[in-house]
Formats: structure tokens, sequence, C-alpha cells
């Protein structure tokens, strides 16, 4: 593969991931095609990175542990969930669950590649925290933490209540402080690294 072929290979990769994330992760926003169209666009993104790359994806520790919750723990939660919530709880989750997966190696591929690919793949994670924490604001049921922070919540605005299926009355704080966590420390590590290397 030529040096001049990676931003083709990274943008068409990540132009078929960026497209299955509203399919996959908002399902109940389409009918019933829509899983499967985002499904079929993460196997092309595979088989393009397949092609383009000459593998299937960046070996990393985590390969084992992603292997386990797929062949295992994932068919599990679906086994075991009774027949309405498959429908409406498990099987929307499995499917974010498949995106991410996908989300995670084909950063890893490709931040591996380059130092721009990496650094663009750096930003883009910054860029997803932020998004995190902007949401967060306006559409966290703080209330449901911190009881005492009723009515001061009451005047914030909140236009992402009720958009997201599940979280009709906001999003867990739990679960926001858990996305967080996996964003914010890692950009204070980085801040202090290249704060280090200009002294």
């Amino acid at each position: 593969m030529s040096p001049q072929s990676w931003p083709r290979a990274f943008l068409v990769d990540a132009g078929l991931l960026i497209a299955s994330g509203p399919l996959l992760l908002f399902p109940d926003w389409f009918a019933g095609w829509g899983a499967a169209l985002g499904l079929g666009l993460l196997v092309l993104a595979w088989l393009w990175r397949r092609w383009q790359l000459g593998d299937w994806a960046r070996r990393t520790p985590l390969d084992a542990p992603i292997l386990f919750l797929l062949l295992v723990m994932l068919p599990i939660s679906l086994w075991v969930a009774p027949p309405d919530l498959r429908a409406e709880l498990s099987i929307p989750r499995a499917l974010i669950v498949l995106w991410d997966i996908c989300l995670f190696y084909t950063v890893a591929t490709h931040a591996a590649r380059s130092r721009t690919l990496y650094n663009l793949c750096s930003a883009g994670f910054a860029a997803s925290g932020l998004l995190i924490a902007v949401a967060a604001f306006f559409g966290t049921s703080w209330a449901s933490k911190f009881p005492g922070l009723t009515v001061a919540m009451r005047q914030m605005p909140t236009p992402l209540l009720g958009v997201f299926a599940g979280a009709e009355a906001g999003f867990s704080p739990n679960q926001v402080a858990g996305a967080l966590l996996y964003v914010w420390p890692w950009l204070l590590a980085v801040a202090a690294y290249y704060s280090a290397r200009r002294r």
C-alpha cells in the first residue's frame, strides 16, 4: 500500500462506521431495515479494511476479553432475557455493543499506522468527551442522583429529555460518569505528557 492511499483507507472505513452509527445506536428511529443496514455497513467496513490494509484489525491486549464478550456474555444476555424485554432492550443494547467494538478496532487499527492518524483519532476521542459533557449538561436526570438539586435542575434547559429511547426521563448520571471516566483521565494524561515535553 502506498503512503498516499492511507487517507482513503481511513476515511472510507470511518465513513462506513459513522453511517452505521445512527442505524444501530438509535434503531427506534428507523424501520426494521435500519439495524440490518447498519450491520451490513459494519461488515462492509471490515471487508474494506482487509482489502486495503491486508489485515482485519490491529491486535490489542483486549482481544481475548472482547472475544469472550461476543461469544459468551452477549449470547447469554440475549438468551436469558424475557421475550418482550429481549426485543425492547436486549437486542438494541447488543447492537450498541457491536458498534462500540467496531469503533474500538477502527481506532486501534488506524491510530497505529501513522502519527497523523493517531493525532486525528485522539482529536476525535477528545471531541467525543466534550460532546458527552455537553449532552450530559442538557439531558441528565441529576435529580435522581441528587434529590436536593431538584429545584435548581428545573430551571435548567433540558432539550434532550425524551429524545432517546430508554432515557426519556434523562440520561443516567451513573452512565454519564462512566462514559466520561473513559475520556477525561486520558485527556489529562495526554495534556501532562505534552506539557512535560515542552519543558
